[in-house]
């Protein structure tokens, strides 16, 4: 953009910043949850909680109700919500039935855990990384 424009803008007490595509995403995500018309956030396959934490950390109050399967990114999950009130955790996957069956999980790669297979891709990524089956409750 020209500096004129640039100058333009500052007079007229305005600043003109370029975001990366992570800024973005953040600026977005917390427009979205500045607005006030969201009071429940649902987060399935919660992991350890990043997300819900990001939230919070944008400065959402209302309540969390966070789904993981997985035992050790459930525990860190648990800890990560144990403060707060407003955020509750479950042990579970969410389905359309209530059964076990197994979940494939990733060793060295934790957030690509899942019900489907592993494709070809993702056993290239990295030469430390294992997939294996466990069951889970649904």
């Amino acid at each position: 953009m020209p500096s004129y424009w640039r100058q333009a803008l500052k007079v007229a007490g305005y600043d003109l910043v370029k975001f990366s595509k992570s800024d973005r995403y953040e600026a977005l995500l917390g427009s979205i949850l500045d607005g006030g018309s969201i009071d429940l956030l649902i987060d399935c396959g919660a992991n350890e909680g990043q997300f819900a934490d990001r939230c919070r950390q944008l400065g959402y109050r209302g309540q969390i109700i966070s789904f993981e399967p997985s035992a050790e990114p459930f525990g860190k999950l648990k800890n990560r919500a144990a403060n707060d009130g407003r955020w509750t955790c479950f042990n579970l996957a969410l389905g359309e039935a209530a059964e076990k069956k197994p979940i494939n999980l990733s060793i060295g790669l934790g957030d690509f855990n899942s019900f489907l297979a592993a494709k070809a891709e993702m056993l290239g990524l990295s030469g430390s990384m294992t997939f294996f089956s466990r069951p889970c409750r649904t």
